[in-house]
């Protein structure tokens, strides 16, 4: 029983008999070697109600062990909170609990709580239980808020937290993630139910996040934005966040300005998996390098999301991608899945366009290629109800695209469409496989180069051709049809 004063030795202290109780009420736990708690009982194993408490030796838990004390448990320098069993944190009616480090050691903090275990918090009265300090979980370990709300939060410690294992919520709980950590790790392998939310301290201020790293695969949703209690607006606590299962939604502030709309800090975003997806709205993003969609995740960013950062990459691997809003990226990856939504999509000189497989739609949507850097290549593709525009140099060296559902390409005047064959195959340009009632076109205001090597080889234009410009022909044939199937005209090479 310790009330108060401290507690002391060097050797460590085992207290795990089968009759041993533990009761810490305050004071001060001190000493090079741990304490270790090795007791099945949390009847004969607790933390009472009462004064602050003071940590400067490791107390490891490998038995069972109910904290009920109130007010705050300061971490000292190096030393920690170890649960490799169960720890259950019941707090008190009218107070929270806080766990956090000591101020004057701040920075020296190697880590304060970690759980190789489960950790269980059942605050009443929809009290909080507090985390002010470093956080480890392991990728076998269990935490779960059964009643009331955990925070978990730092202020600047170099190193940070790292997350991993399993996160429960039951209905009517929270989870908040604060700013302030420097470098931490938030990768839960599940992740269920409850109201999630993080923002960056209580003015939505704070120090930006450094090597940041969040993802998420539970069964959420999470609510990065609410209220006073955001990501914003001045930073974002992530600097990765990679999004697995369900919804993730990420906003600004609400606000009008843009300072209310700034995620300064967010570098990386990745989506996986099709059961969920990111919704982005009314943010700004200052510092947003790469969006990668794969394993069929989706993103959307909605048409009050802008972009300020220059050298944005874009990559679809599978999946989708909204875009509502307009973004240029510096770079733009397509091997497969759907890029989807109203926006434009431009890509400026000399930002880089490859597209190898999937499909680009949205009604409204406009695909702008003003580059010399833009290639369209591999097997098939399909572009359906959006507009391709080239103005600059296309290099086009596939087998079929398929033009459809009120899809236009057209190759602007002074722009060049080169026609390349894709292992010296036939090169197509088709509506769907059935005649549609509304199909694609081709527009050629422009130079339409035919060059498939191959004397063989041929270019089929299965869709309505309307040609304003030029259509150079090197030793090759263009066969040009009607989008009924009807053939319209054919014509041999070299001439133009």
């Amino acid at each position: 029983f310790i009330d108060a004063g401290r507690l002391e030795g060097d050797a460590p202290l085992h207290i795990n008999a089968s009759d041993s109780t533990f009761h810490w009420r305050g004071g001060h736990l001190h000493g090079p070697a741990p304490l270790y708690l090795n007791i099945n009982d949390t009847v004969r194993a607790f933390t009472d109600y009462s004064w602050d408490k003071y940590l400067s030796r490791d107390v490891v838990n490998d038995g069972r062990l109910q904290w009920r004390g109130v007010n705050y448990l300061y971490t000292r320098t190096n030393y920690s909170l170890v649960n490799n069993g169960f720890i259950e944190f019941t707090g008190h009616a009218s107070y929270n609990v806080y766990i956090r480090q000591w101020w004057s050691n701040e920075a020296n903090v190697r880590r304060a709580v970690v759980n190789n275990g489960e950790m269980v918090v059942r605050m009443p009265n929809n009290r909080w239980w507090y985390c002010i300090t470093k956080f480890e979980q392991s990728p076998n370990a269990t935490f779960r808020i059964d009643a009331g709300t955990a925070e978990f939060g730092g202020y600047s410690i170099t190193g940070g937290s790292s997350w991993r294992g399993r996160v429960e919520l039951a209905n009517a709980t929270r989870f908040n993630f604060w700013q302030y950590y420097h470098q931490w790790h938030f990768e839960p392998t599940n992740a269920r139910a409850g109201v999630w939310s993080a923002y960056a301290g209580d003015d939505g201020g704070g120090a930006p996040c450094f090597d940041c790293r969040v993802r998420y695969d539970g069964d959420g949703p999470v609510e990065l934005c609410d209220g006073t209690r955001t990501l914003g607006p001045r930073a974002f606590m992530a600097t990765h966040l990679e999004v697995g299962q369900q919804e993730v939604r990420i906003c600004g502030r609400g606000g009008v300005s843009d300072d209310d709309r700034v995620l300064r800090n967010l570098a990386w975003l990745r989506a996986d998996h099709g059961s969920g997806y990111v919704h982005v709205y009314n943010a700004r993003f200052d510092a947003l390098r790469t969006v990668q969609i794969v394993s069929n995740g989706r993103a959307l960013f909605d048409a009050t999301t802008t972009f300020a950062h220059d050298a944005l990459a874009v990559s679809i691997d599978s999946g989708v991608l909204t875009l509502d809003a307009d973004v240029a990226p510096a770079s733009y990856t397509h091997t497969g899945g759907t890029l989807n939504g109203g926006g434009t999509l431009g890509i400026h000189e000399p930002a880089t366009f490859s597209w190898s497989g999937g499909t680009q739609a949205g009604v409204g949507g406009v695909t702008l290629l003003n580059t010399d850097n833009a290639r369209i290549h591999s097997y098939s593709m399909t572009l359906s109800q959006r507009l391709l525009i080239n103005t600059k140099t296309m290099l086009a060296d596939f087998e079929a695209i398929y033009v459809r559902t009120n899809a236009t390409i057209v190759n602007e005047p002074g722009a060049v469409w080169l026609c390349r064959a894709w292992l010296g195959r036939n090169h197509h340009y088709r509506q769907a496989v059935n005649a549609e009632a509304w199909p694609g076109r081709f527009v050629n205001r422009g130079t339409f180069d035919v060059n498939l090597v191959s004397a063989d080889r041929a270019v089929y234009i299965e869709a309505p051709f309307g040609n304003d410009g030029f259509v150079n022909v090197e030793g090759n044939y263009v066969f040009v049809h009607e989008y009924n199937g009807r053939h319209h005209s054919a014509t041999t090479g070299p001439h133009t």
